[in-house]
């Protein structure tokens, strides 16, 4: 029995099958359908271990961080190799909502970085408030105690000062 790959179950499966997963070709009917699209290898990083993509396909993934099964699209992937520059080893791990939740927290802990590289006693009201926000943000409750006590002991010796200045 000759299977027409018309299930994009079916399609994928002979995708994977004939690649070994890898991407490396696509069948003609995988490319009229779209279910495939060509890749430009010249754009591609590689090592002298793997060879190019000539092809890109969508691929059926689990989340590491919330287990959530989502689609490596294949325009995903030529943004990844081409656009972007990553060596074909790169695979997607994780979902687009948990990687763009992790760039946020990382956007985060590196104002953190440069707030409190400042030192404490550098640093004006609006920057100890956004301090604050952060760890709020992230549930730190002992930080938020913590920098809420040298926002109060800034804000009283700020007042002695203008006492002492009268």
């Amino acid at each position: 029995m000759v299977d027409d790959y018309t299930d994009p179950v079916s399609r994928r499966e002979h995708v994977q099958m004939l690649n070994g997963g890898s991407g490396r070709w696509a069948c003609d009917l995988c490319i009229r359908d779209g279910s495939a699209v060509a890749a430009e290898h010249k754009n591609q990083y590689f090592s002298t271990l793997n060879y190019p993509h000539l092809y890109y396909y969508d691929t059926q993934k689990e989340c590491l961080r919330c287990s959530k099964t989502f689609t490596f699209s294949k325009e995903e992937k030529r943004h990844w190799y081409e656009d972007l520059k990553f060596y074909i080893e790169a695979d997607a791990i994780h979902c687009q909502e948990c990687r763009k939740e992790m760039r946020a927290e990382k956007t985060l802990n590196t104002e953190l970085s440069v707030l409190l590289g400042l030192g404490i006693e550098n640093l004006s009201e609006k920057d100890l408030e956004r301090v604050i926000d952060i760890y709020v943000g992230w549930g730190k409750h002992n930080k938020v105690a913590y920098y809420r006590s040298v926002e109060r002991k800034m804000n009283l010796k700020k007042g002695s000062n203008a006492k002492t200045e009268q």
